[in-house]
């Protein structure tokens, strides 16, 4: 009985410590939109891969972004492959470096309970930080829009064509 006891306990054992990540090795690359002309917001993203010194291949992964913590989302074709994307107006997108906080569940779990008793959720330790940079949006580009000069290019054939043919018709 009681090896039957300390089997059930060394599975249990196993199985809650199976998708621990204690020391990741992250590779984040990094993207954000900078032209006002092409996007109506600035769209941030980041692509991480993560890889766990104790082998786990899949994570469930939670981001802080400028104080609201959303889900990861894993990208399904490549295994230890997740995305954080959000957007922003223009006028209120943040600009310069921007540090994203990686829980995993136990950090999301803590992150969770300090928002709920009142205290400081920047004392919950991170999985992992990402950086991305955004320099902020600039207009690119004619100073008139291309559009305007379409227009101005179709008026003057047109005058130049009637022009033309009241010369034609004398």
């Amino acid at each position: 009985m009681a090896y039957i006891k300390l089997l059930l306990g060394l599975l249990f054992a196993a199985i809650v410590s199976a998708d621990q990540c204690t020391s990741p090795t992250v590779h984040a690359s990094t993207y954000t939109s900078k032209s006002v002309a092409l996007s109506v917001e600035t769209a941030y993203l980041s692509e991480l891969t993560v890889q766990c010194s104790e082998g786990v291949s899949t994570l469930d992964l939670y981001a802080e972004i400028e104080g609201v913590i959303v889900p990861v989302a894993s990208i399904p074709d490549k295994e230890g492959t997740y995305q954080i994307s959000w957007a922003k107006d223009h006028k209120k997108a943040t600009t310069g470096k921007i540090n994203i906080k990686v829980f995993n569940n136990e950090g999301y779990n803590a992150y969770r309970k300090a928002q709920r008793n009142e205290e400081d959720v920047s004392s919950v330790k991170a999985l992992f930080t990402v950086t991305v940079n955004h320099p902020g949006v600039s207009r690119e580009g004619l100073f008139v829009q291309t559009e305007f000069l379409a227009v101005v290019a179709a008026l003057l054939l047109f005058w130049t064509a009637n022009s033309m043919r009241n010369q034609i018709m004398e």
